[in-house]
């Protein structure tokens, strides 16, 4: 192959990227322009192209956030037997450590856990 075949192939490629699809963050639905029309005096005067930026990066946004995984997934929370839920500030380990830092699900060789309050409260009928 000589070199005009590849600058060929090197300008078609670059003529594909130029006339690509806007990427699926751009999409907006008819929803989205009839909220960002402009209407003076009851006349209809255009859409507004900050409203319409706006549209764009919260759906970019969402996208981008629904992607991600959550930072804490596997949580253990304090079971109900533990303090009512509340858990225990400390926890004696039966290598002769305490642990006072943080909530724990038992005082000895306890687990640390996050505070999951049981609330007791009247029923309604």
């Amino acid at each position: 192959m000589d070199s005009r075949a590849y600058l060929a192939a090197a300008a078609t490629a670059g003529a594909m990227l130029l006339v690509a699809p806007p990427a699926e963050a751009q999409t907006l639905s008819d929803g989205d322009y009839a909220q960002c029309e402009v209407y003076r005096n009851g006349e209809y005067r255009g859409l507004s192209q900050s409203c319409l930026e706006r549209k764009r990066a919260q759906i970019r946004r969402y996208q981008r956030d629904s992607n991600r995984s959550p930072v804490v997934s596997n949580v253990y929370r304090c079971p109900y037997w533990a303090n009512g839920g509340y858990g225990y500030l400390a926890t004696w380990r039966s290598d002769d450590v305490t642990s006072y830092s943080g909530t724990f699900d038992s005082t000895l060789n306890g687990r640390p856990c996050i505070a999951n309050p049981v609330y007791i409260t009247r029923g309604v009928r």
